[in-house]
């Protein structure tokens, strides 16, 4: 069917009023959206004739000049003055006169799919030049209570990070003064939406943008922001041609893991003929349940940017014949010990299981790879040191996780990464009884008394678990059951999956503390209870457990980036580093990484369960994209600096007090060169072996 003919456009009343412009698309089984003035040539956005945002009561537009962004911003608007109806389109105009000048404003939009896609050009037609002007894209919601989200940034309000560290990450409580704004470098899909209850049905909106550099921009590598701020009687979503803040502060960069640091003076001075064109996205919708606001423009994201082409990346084959050099590089052995060292030998000497070594991972890749690349040697390598985990003693929490080779000492404990180790124990057991000449009596041994462990304490009344973190014990425990056949395993994963889902599905406590050096909302809290709902689904096969995967799994991927982050100049940029399927840390640690690999057979798998192709291939462009940035030792680093945001301590010790955010984007850190890092290729590919999946 042609594009064309699914839309319908037409005015309510006459041009020369200024009021009444419809654009309505009428799409089988689609919204119907509309874009129309009302009696006091306000804009309003509605869709099936119900309105959700509008422009200030002020303007459709509004700037600032000789500006001050560490204040609040004294707004001059205008609002329409004409409109005209195109065939694919529909103009709106508008002037705004100073002492100087005119500014001419135009917003061209158009219909595309169930959103609304606009060009703002602002043109400055005055004889002078002018200085600290700062431009803008204002949308309201008539209300001040909503829960704002922002990719990798902000996941309603951040009540985590709120709760643990005031200082470590955005929050917001939907009070008046709050704002969070920031450069849409930071974003992974550069969007920002809001989720409010009305009438007793809970709604959505959307603000998107396409992100870019400011031209004629104060500071170096000043980029537009984008973000939410809360006013007595309603909430605004905007744009702004550089200005940030949170935390009720303005003009700061989020630079530290744990601080701030000044940005001020991002404006503009713009030039008499200067022309200046941005475009963004609308998109309003009802939610169906409470928490669910912000799913659908994470897939509006993916389908503006369509990140899923990936032949321009690495190889699946040389990905794995590097990742798996790079883990035998790791491997030793003493007197009484053998396994996979957490680091660099001349750094430090530890086999640690869980986050972040996962030397407990290889016992599982290397048995399937033994069999894919004809390597008999990787089974000797997994069954020693697969034996040598078990010599872990039990104490108190559980198992310990860290072996210091040269104290010849077991130390440390976390629920994290016990149950990681104990899926990784599961998959290689399941693995290695199918396999001659590998014995896993030792694995079956330690695994079972984990599970007793854990499932006990799961099951015990007093059981609440301070963070999503617990919820990596699901997976295991349903790999133990089906091993086991022990139905103590089956009622304490279907507790505990249920417990999570009551916690978060709401995202009144959004999914967190799923890594050990975050204290909120984070990227492997949502991972983990992906993993955790999509292990309860394959045990009982109940659709409310792929529903509940499906929230999940949308939080992980809104950490995703879609876009390639152009890089200033630098390492990244002379390396042609591409950033769409990397994924970021948390609202915390706002670098990318390579972490986001490991969920690829879950998003692949869940893409393949609910008939979403392009999820499919978001994770197969996902785990290639990762590739890049492999040296030729076959290490690669841990943290990408595709925002103002430094956490190697390296670089913020020679910073000093007197840090430049700018001067940090566009590196890359490789002082921390853990073993996760290459565990996770090799952990996923095994898994994508498992499925029946050509990555290539």
């Amino acid at each position: 069917m042609n594009t064309k003919s699914n839309f319908r456009w037409f005015l309510k009343q006459s041009i020369g009023t200024a009021i009444g412009l419809v654009i309505a698309i009428s799409v089988a089984q689609a919204d119907t959206i509309e874009l129309s003035l009302d009696a006091q040539n306000r804009t309003v956005f509605s869709v099936n004739e119900q309105p959700y945002l509008s422009a200030p009561s002020e303007g459709l537009w509004s700037l600032a000049v000789n500006s001050d962004d560490t204040q609040a911003v004294q707004w001059l608007s205008a609002k329409p003055s004409s409109i005209r109806h195109e065939v694919n389109g529909t103009i709106i105009r508008g002037y705004l006169d100073l002492a100087q000048g005119r500014w001419e404003m135009t917003d061209s939009c158009n219909p595309q799919s169930n959103r609304l896609r606009c060009v703002r050009r602002m043109e400055w037609l005055g004889q002078e030049e002018l200085k600290g002007v700062i431009l803008s894209i204002r949308w309201q919601v008539p209300q001040r209570q909503t829960s704002p989200f922002q990719p990798g940034l902000l996941y309603y309000g951040n009540p985590a990070g709120k709760k643990n560290s005031l200082v470590r990450s955005s929050h917001t409580n939907a009070q008046e003064g709050e704002f969070s704004l920031f450069e849409e470098h930071r974003f992974s899909m550069p969007f920002t939406s809001l989720e409010w209850q009305h009438g007793g049905q809970y709604k959505g909106a959307a603000l998107h943008v396409i992100p870019s550099p400011v031209p004629r921009a104060n500071l170096p590598d000043q980029w537009w922001s984008l973000g939410v701020e809360y006013y007595a009687n309603h909430t605004e979503l905007k744009s702004l041609s550089g200005p940030i803040g949170y935390n009720q502060k303005r003009a700061v960069a989020k630079l530290f893991q744990k601080q701030s640091a000044p940005y001020a003076g991002a404006t503009m001075t713009v030039k008499p003929g200067d022309v200046i064109e941005k475009i963004y996205y609308l998109e309003a919708y009802d939610v169906a349940r409470e928490g669910d606001g912000f799913r659908r423009p994470v897939h509006t994201s993916i389908d503006i940017f369509k990140p899923i082409s990936y032949d321009d990346f690495p190889t699946v084959e040389d990905i794995i014949e590097s990742k798996l050099r790079f883990a035998e590089s790791r491997y030793y052995e003493g007197d009484d010990f053998a396994g996979f060292n957490m680091f660099d030998a001349n750094f430090r000497r530890q086999i640690v299981m869980g986050w972040a070594g996962q030397s407990d991972a290889p016992g599982y890749s290397f048995l399937a790879l033994s069999q894919r690349l004809n390597r008999p040697d990787l089974v000797d390598k997994a069954q020693k040191s697969m034996d040598f985990l078990t010599t872990s003693p039990f104490v108190k929490e559980g198992f310990q996780l860290r072996f210091d080779s040269d104290k010849k000492q077991w130390s440390h404990q976390d629920q994290v990464s016990q149950g990681q180790a104990m899926y990784m124990f599961a998959k290689a057991i399941e693995h290695g009884r199918q396999m001659e000449h590998v014995d896993t009596s030792l694995w079956e041994g330690f695994l079972l008394k984990a599970a007793i462990f854990h499932a006990n304490r799961v099951l015990d009344s007093a059981w609440y678990p301070e963070s999503t973190n617990e919820a990596f014990h699901v997976a295991p425990l349903v790999l133990a059951y089906e091993l086991f056949g022990q139905q103590l395993f089956k009622e304490a994963a279907i507790k505990a999956a249920e417990h999570y889902a009551k916690r978060h599905l709401s995202m009144r406590e959004p999914y967190w503390g799923g890594t050990l050096d975050a204290t909120g909302e984070d990227k492997e809290g949502a991972w983990a209870a992906l993993q955790a709902f999509m292990a309860a689904y394959q045990l009982t096969g109940e659709k409310k457990y792929l529903d509940w995967a499906q929230h999940a799994g949308d939080a992980v991927l809104s950490y995703t980036v879609v876009w390639d982050i152009p890089m200033p100049a630098g390492r990244l940029a002379n390396l042609g580093f591409k950033s769409r399927g990397w994924t970021s840390v948390s609202p915390q640690n706002q670098h990318l990484d390579v972490y986001g690999v490991l969920t690829t057979p879950w998003l692949y798998q869940l893409g393949e369960l609910t008939g979403n192709a392009d999820m499919k291939r978001l994770a197969v462009l996902m785990f290639r994209s990762c590739g890049q940035l492999i040296d030729a030792a076959d290490s690669q680093g841990e943290q990408i600096q595709q925002t103002n945001f430094v956490q190697s301590r390296l670089l913020i010790d020679m910073a000093g007090e007197n840090a430049r955010p700018w001067e940090f984007r566009g590196g890359y850190s490789e002082e921390w060169t853990v073993l996760w890092i290459t565990s996770h290729f090799l952990t996923a590919y095994a898994l994508f072996e498992e499925m029946g999946v050509e990555l290539d």
